[in-house]
């Protein structure tokens, strides 16, 4: 994962190392020709001229993306937002692989990111689907998967699965880094519970709208009751 985010940063440079390198070697080809020089110096030596001066081209270009972008994002942002949560860099990066998995707009990240560190702090199952199918047959009925024994099936098993199950994009692991707030006590979505300003949640949540929108809940009743609104709606089976 690592290596794909470093190479992400340095893809501008490397485009412009990819056009920089035959553009040095075609001006000195066309230099040698202008001058008479026919087979001296010979090709090698410009491609090795070439390769020194779109090195020195090139070098500032790969030390700013890699000290003003992909550096600080790994060591600093992660490192010091692991910390912050009580989890290990890598933790954090399974975390944002569920996210990614799970959320299909950019408003629900945050919000599955509640949850699951809600359910971490409980000591609950995190029951993620998206657990479910990783490395398993696309095919495999969802009741069958549940009961599959598995370090994946977080409807069997505490805690988190043992690697990510997707590559984060960096959505994901900013919202695994910096989950939504729980509602405040004011919020309508606290009024089901026998105090609404204690222990008010975010702990579950269901696909709600066709645009991959979930609906969150802070009981099971609450929850339910949005499973049964989106089948109701045909949303869910």
């Amino acid at each position: 994962l690592f290596v794909i985010m470093a190479f992400l940063g340095l893809a501008p440079g490397l485009l412009i190392m990819a056009t920089c390198f035959p553009f040095i070697v075609t001006v000195f080809s066309i230099l040698r020709q202008a001058i008479g020089l026919q087979q001296s110096p010979p090709n090698m030596l410009i491609i090795s001229v070439a390769l020194v001066l779109t090195y020195y081209v090139m070098d500032p270009v790969f030390l700013e993306a890699w000290t003003s972008g992909v550096r600080p994002f790994l060591q600093e942002e992660l490192e010091a937002g692991a910390e912050r949560l009580g989890l290990t860099p890598y933790e954090v990066l399974i975390v944002a692989s569920m996210i990614e998995r799970e959320a299909k707009v950019d408003v629900d990240r945050g919000l599955i990111s509640r949850v699951i560190h809600n359910r971490l702090a409980l000591g609950w199952n995190l029951e993620i689907d998206a657990t479910l199918y990783y490395g398993a047959d696309p095919d495999t009925p969802f009741a069958v998967l549940r009961e599959t024994d598995s370090p994946y099936n977080t409807y069997r098993y505490p805690g988190l699965p043992p690697t990510p199950i997707a590559n984060p994009g960096r959505a994901s692991i900013r919202a695994a880094l910096n989950p939504a707030p729980n509602p405040a006590s004011g919020d309508p979505i606290c009024a089901v519970l026998e105090d609404p300003t204690v222990g008010c949640a975010y702990l579950f949540y269901v696909l709600a709208d066709d645009d991959g929108s979930h609906a969150f809940a802070v009981t099971f009743e609450q929850h339910q009751a949005n499973i049964d609104a989106a089948r109701a709606a045909g949303v869910l089976p």
